[in-house]
């Protein structure tokens, strides 16, 4: 029997990706007829894939062919997997036997009759079997061990946890699990850490969305399997496992994919956001979320014992959600200075702060009746010339230095608590202006008088 499949489809297979079909094609007559399937390697060289179902019917080693796709729990889903398999096998020389109800075939690379090209084919023969399948191929013990890794049906108990402390073993219907680096779709591996240089994930996962990979099964849609990342660990409800993640995106552990490209939870309900607070314990105390590059700001939080933590935007929108504070947020509950008492100015600054008080006190006060301004010395926590809150005028250390730039700085905020105006406004500067017209008309009439006083022989 002839097929149309020619030697050089799936070039980059090996044994392994051949084995892994024959394997996968028992699970899945295991899942579809509710059957016993096994896997086994016998002493004498042979891997061997046995089930107790109806049979393999002859229609099954046409290309596309299968019962499998809409079957829930299945692998297979392109009709593909043990067709190649036994062109693998039969290009790499390797014996191929199958075994089933009324049939038993033996893939081979034969010339088509009529294409007159290599071709996967089959030599066939009647048998007296009445159930199941029984597929062999010659493979060494460390080849199967190596297949049977790759299923979770077929891996030890013990190997795969719920926990960090592998307390907790992990079933074919665990989604996360310890240790990392693995992808399983359907309980098949379809992405191992390292391969093809990608980033190693920190857990493993098994997810059931077959469109998840395509036919080569190795060629995983990292899109999708992001997402699918994102909404699992919604979902998950496994506090170890969390306290895990959280450990190691506190210690930006971005050699991992699920740090560095922001595989965090869209969104949690209230219920699963207490879920990771307590998950958390108290290991953000004294953490904070870095939402500014500003280095002054980033500094003052740092002196006060916080750890600012810059991560993708996504963890950074999780973490808030979990009640973690950011940089700004706390810079602005500390207020934008801190004073500075005047034991801690230089000379130049302690005299010229008490020039500024004296000038904005003679000139400046009369024009705005029972408005009380206090000029209060500061460091700010930006790189700014001074700050006005509830009556007082904040002036900064810096430029107390220089009388003509801590005089206008005062003059600047003295203006915003007494006419209540923001900056850049209308009412701003009509204050401004009118202030610098009052005092060049008093400044002219004062100079006036002492002009008559002088005609008047007064001096």
């Amino acid at each position: 029997m002839y097929t149309t499949i020619s030697p050089s489809y799936c070039p980059d297979w090996s044994v392994i990706e051949a084995l892994r079909e024959l394997v996968q094609e028992g699970l899945d007559v295991s899942v579809c007829y509710g059957c016993r399937s096994t896997t086994r390697w016998t002493t004498d060289g042979w891997f061997e894939v046995e089930d107790d179902g109806p049979g393999l019917s002859l229609s099954s080693l046409v290309m596309g062919v299968s019962g499998k796709r809409e079957v829930e729990g299945t692998i297979g889903q392109f009709g593909e997997g043990l067709k190649l398999a036994c062109l693998v096998l039969a290009r790499l020389g390797r014996a191929v036997e199958i075994e089933t109800v009324g049939c038993s075939l033996r893939p081979v690379i034969a010339t088509h009759p009529d294409f007159g090209c290599l071709v996967l084919a089959f030599e066939n023969s009647e048998n007296a079997r009445t159930r199941g399948t029984l597929i062999r191929a010659r493979a060494s013990e460390d080849e199967f061990n190596s297949v049977r890794e790759m299923f979770l049906a077929l891996t030890p108990s013990y190997f795969y946890t719920l926990g960090p402390d592998g307390s907790r073993p992990a079933t074919s219907e665990d989604t996360i699990f310890l240790p990392g680096g693995r992808i399983f779709v359907n309980g098949v591996l379809v992405s191992v850490e390292g391969r093809e240089g990608q980033t190693p994930f920190l857990f493993s996962y098994n997810f059931k969305d077959k469109s998840l990979v395509n036919r080569d099964r190795w060629a995983v849609n990292f899109s999708s399997l992001t997402n699918a990342i994102c909404d699992e660990w919604a979902r998950c409800d496994n506090k170890a496992l969390i306290n895990r993640l959280l450990r190691t995106l506190l210690a930006k552990g971005e050699e991992y994919v699920e740090i560095l490209q922001g595989l965090a939870p869209r969104y949690l309900s209230d219920e699963r956001l207490q879920l990771w607070r307590e998950a958390a314990g108290g290991m953000f105390k004294n953490v904070l979320v870095q939402d500014t590059w500003d280095s002054v700001l980033i500094r003052r939080v740092s002196e006060l014992g916080y750890t600012p933590l810059s991560l993708n935007y996504r963890w950074s929108s999780l973490l808030e959600q979990m009640g973690v504070s950011t940089v700004r947020r706390v810079n602005e509950e500390l207020g934008m200075c801190d004073p500075v008492s005047l034991r801690a100015l230089e000379p130049l600054e302690r005299f010229n702060l008490y020039q500024v008080r004296r000038l904005i006190k003679r000139y400046l006060s009369p024009f705005f009746k029972g408005v009380e301004v206090d000029i209060v010395p500061a460091r700010f926590v930006k790189e700014t010339k001074g700050y006005a809150e509830s009556g007082v005028a904040y002036v900064n250390v810096t430029v107390l230095k220089d009388i003509r730039q801590a005089l206008s700085t005062a003059i600047h905020e003295f203006i915003h608590i007494a006419q209540r105006a923001e900056d850049y406004t209308d009412e701003f500067t009509d204050a401004l202006q009118l202030i610098i017209a009052d005092l060049l008309l008093e400044r002219v009439t004062k100079r006036q008088k002492d002009t008559v006083k002088t005609k008047r022989g007064v001096f």
